[in-house]
């Protein structure tokens, strides 16, 4: 039957590796994230605008960020839409809204923000 089927068979398409290539390259979107299989995963801010790559760990449950060769950040792979590092969301706050909000205010808000995003 093999024999027979393959026969059938067309050739793969080129494009194909790039599903399968352990390094993936995305722009940093204007709210400082990237898209990696349909979630959302947070960088600093200094880097939107940019083109990072993803490296997907052997595996297969976190991802590596990197800029020019230096890994930015990293995320461990999740089912929630949104994904964000503290530290990440903090300067988020801070390059706008938050900017002349106190530390305590910004934490207030981050831990409440963050718990919502969780329940998405």
């Amino acid at each position: 039957l093999w024999q027979k089927e393959k026969e059938c068979l067309n050739p793969l398409n080129d494009d194909i590796d790039r599903y399968f290539n352990s390094v993936q390259t995305r722009k940093v979107s204007k709210d400082s994230m990237i898209m990696f299989r349909k979630n959302q995963y947070s960088v600093n801010p200094k880097y939107i605008g940019k083109t990072v790559e993803i490296k997907l760990s052997p595996t297969n449950k976190s991802i590596k960020i990197y800029y020019m060769g230096v890994e930015i950040r990293s995320h461990n792979l999740t089912d929630k839409q949104f994904n964000y590092n503290e530290d990440d969301y903090k300067a988020i706050l801070k390059t706008d809204l938050f900017k002349d909000r106190s530390e305590d205010e910004l934490n207030k808000y981050m831990s409440e923000n963050l718990k919502a995003y969780d329940c998405l």
